[in-house]
């Protein structure tokens, strides 16, 4: 990764090195203080400009960045989940100050805070021209939802602090000096985010379909799509009709219903992707294209038949677990600082998710043992001699991680 960054600062020295050059250009401003060109996000401190992306998956955290003028790169590592962004932007510019320490979120206690304050949070918070949270309360608990993402519980800890449980992030609101409510501060990653409060009311809180209206389309042309499409050869579309309905799954990815806005245009609801059927001459259907995230990913159809899924559940059958015991399985569960699994139960059925993913289902197979049937990972509970439910093991990719449970 030094190499990279090497490769990015000082004078180019070859052909590639002034291609990569063109990805430091500001291609879009998202504040006075940021821009974003290739990939890069591009911050301006005083006379400073620092170019910086970072990145993470389970425990695991990265920073990248480097002063092109001053011809300084820094790469940060870390095995936590909390963000490392403080620590290199503070180490290309000590202006730039670190991030507190981070609070865990099995530390972090709830309050009670009155319905009707509440109440004032409610509305639209803009980060950037096309990215805001949105909060709402229900049954009152105030949930926040963010541009093209799932909404959350939040979880005050003052009167003006909330925390996720779901993901290592907190929000606090902001009011002036008559008590008005007039943004919030999003602190995730190490980085604090301010966002001014545009609108009390939700009424264009976001949706992934773009608003979207599904239309029928005939089962006999839904029938023509079906099969599988290549887009890369380790990396394919699966398209299926399930009882008048269209389906798709991407390798190793849980599968979605997709719903027809013409005859060939198609759209998730739970994603902002959508697919376009590709047809010859003949009316043949010869591909797809995935659009998703500003790109179009074109497939070519491979073949007409459903290839044979991996059953990812190994044949495991599931077996009917009382509720009450279910009940003891519901809490929080920590694999490492900054990696949660939340566990709940919903209309008599035990659910999992994991910080900064999806909730899934798991079925049981005794009473401490569980599957998932959309990924390849089953989870057992573990008790104390007293039988009080103590952690939960993971297992997935041939490691077994031990959580203990925090709540």
């Amino acid at each position: 990764m030094l190499t990279f960054v090497a490769a990015n600062i000082g004078p180019p020295q070859s052909r590639l090195e002034r291609s990569m050059r063109t990805s430091h250009e500001v291609r879009e401003g998202i504040s006075p203080q940021m821009s974003i060109g290739l990939n890069w996000l591009i911050r301006n401190e005083g006379d400073d400009r620092i170019l910086w992306h970072n990145g993470g998956t389970a425990g695991f955290r990265t920073f990248m960045g480097f002063d092109p003028d001053k011809r300084v790169g820094v790469v940060v590592l870390t095995n936590s989940g909390h963000g490392a962004d403080d620590i290199g932007l503070h180490l290309l510019n000590p202006e730039i100050p670190l991030a507190p320490a981070p609070v865990p979120i099995a530390d972090r206690s709830q309050v009670v805070v009155a319905e009707d304050i509440l109440e004032t949070y409610v509305g639209a918070y803009e980060l950037a021209p096309t990215f805001s949270i949105f909060v709402t309360l229900e049954d009152g608990a105030l949930f926040a939802q963010a541009t093209a993402q799932g909404k959350a519980p939040i979880f005050p800890e003052s009167e003006i602090k909330f925390f996720y449980r779901v993901v290592d992030a907190q929000l606090t609101f902001t009011k002036d000096d008559s008590g008005a409510v007039t943004g919030l501060i999003l602190h995730q990653n190490g980085a604090n985010q301010p966002a001014r409060k545009v609108s009390g009311d939700v009424t264009d809180a976001p949706d992934p379909a773009g608003g979207r209206i599904a239309v029928e389309i005939a089962e006999d042309i839904l029938e023509t799509y079906v099969g599988e499409y290549e887009l890369t050869p380790t990396f394919s579309i699966v398209v299926t009709l399930e009882n008048g309905a269209l389906f798709a799954q991407a390798t190793g990815q849980q599968r979605f219903p997709v719903f027809a806005e013409a005859e060939d245009e198609f759209f998730v609801r739970a994603l902002d992707a959508q697919l376009t059927f590709t047809k010859d001459d003949s009316g043949s259907v010869t591909g797809l294209i995935l659009h998703q995230n500003g790109a179009d990913q074109p497939a070519r159809k491979i073949s007409g038949e459903v290839p044979d899924l991996p059953d990812l559940t190994g044949g495991r059958i599931a077996v009917e677990v009382a509720e009450d015991i279910l009940e003891t399985y519901v809490g929080e569960y920590e694999l490492v600082p900054g990696f949660i699994i939340v566990v709940t139960v919903e209309d008599g059925a035990l659910f999992a998710q994991a910080t900064g993913q999806g909730q899934f289902a798991l079925l049981a197979e005794s009473e401490t043992e569980f599957f998932l049937t959309e990924l390849d990972a089953q989870v057992s509970f573990t008790k104390d001699d007293s039988g009080v439910v103590t952690g939960l093991i993971m297992h997935q990719n041939g490691a077994n991680q031990p959580g203990r449970k925090v709540r």
